[in-house]
């Protein structure tokens, strides 16, 4: 038996963390540099940077309030490579919230409760696409 693939979906766990200084009054659009590199497997993403968005209030696990999230700008390399379509980070003290625009589980704060200062955001997952072309074979064996 022998298939054919020319996408394969991937979830893996980088367990990285990147520290950023969100200053003393950080508001939504506000955006810090990382610029790092990461390889998974064979899949290249940059880390462009943090940035602090507005969530729906129907956002799942928003509760229905209005909330400020921090998200990871990051994207493959090759474009060609992959995709990503979920990503997991975590700031201590933060609330999950699901950002649909950046298809981000983003740490989340009440507007009035956005820490300041130093921050370590937790790169905990990345779900998406590889794209190429994969021939997987299997043999049948006597019994």
């Amino acid at each position: 038996l022998t298939l054919q693939v020319d996408q394969l979906s991937f979830r893996a766990s980088p367990y990285m963390t990147f520290s950023v200084n969100l200053g003393s009054h950080p508001s939504v659009g506000d955006s810090w540099p990382i610029n790092h590199m990461l390889t998974i497997g064979d899949l290249s993403l940059h880390v462009n940077s943090a940035r602090l968005v507005s969530l729906e209030n129907d956002a799942p696990g928003s509760n229905g309030k209005p909330m400020l999230g921090l998200v990871l700008d990051l994207e493959p390399v090759d474009p060609h490579q992959g995709k990503l379509d979920q990503v997991w980070i975590r700031v201590w003290g933060a609330q999950e919230v699901y950002d649909k625009v950046t298809c981000t589980w983003a740490s989340a704060w009440l507007i009035d409760k956005v820490p300041t200062g130093v921050v370590d955001i937790h790169l905990d997952g990345v779900q998406g696409i590889l794209f190429g072309e994969w021939k997987i074979q299997w043999d049948q064996q006597e019994p």
